[in-house]
């Protein structure tokens, strides 16, 4: 079945659920994303799921603040969009000046040289934009730990720009 076809069914549900909400349009437009990408994985999986239980995970994620593809803070090396593989050193030098951009190529290979074998690895998936999940699969410890190695690294990246 097509997404289009149970796009009707998702879009109230998410409308009916943050009906009132200061953010309420751009929480559904997040919810109805997540929806569609969880649409997507089923059918790719070949499994079925009604519209209404696709809608009503979709609609806790987005009441979670998880955002499909989004940068909260430019700087931030590991708080990259997993939806594109963009140039890394540009995504965080944004529109800061060249001199800016040109110490930022030199810093950041020089503070990763600095990390355990472990991390150097964790960080080179998280800019590849790999999940949690994936990560802790390919280096064999768990999701918590994967977490707290990325903010290990965006906090010595933070100290390391101080």
């Amino acid at each position: 079945m097509e997404f289009l076809k149970i796009y009707p069914v998702i879009l109230g549900y998410c409308r009916k659920a943050f009906r009132g909400h200061h953010d309420e349009e751009e929480l559904t437009a997040e919810a109805v994303t997540v929806a569609f990408l969880g649409w997507e994985s089923l059918q790719r999986r070949a499994k079925t799921a009604s519209p209404l239980s696709v809608a009503f995970y979709a609609v806790r994620r987005a009441r979670s603040g998880r955002k499909v593809c989004t940068s909260d803070r430019k700087r931030d090396a590991f708080n990259l969009p997993r939806c594109v593989e963009p140039d890394i050193i540009a995504h965080l030098a944004g529109d800061e000046d060249p001199a800016e951009e040109a110490a930022l190529r030199i810093d950041f290979p020089a503070y990763i040289a600095t990390q355990p074998d472990m991390k150097r690895q964790a960080c080179r998936m998280f800019l590849r934009g790999e999940s949690t999940k994936d990560v802790a699969r390919r280096l064999r410890v768990s999701r918590g730990r994967v977490s707290q190695v990325r903010r290990e690294l965006v906090d010595g990246w933070a100290s390391y720009t101080e």
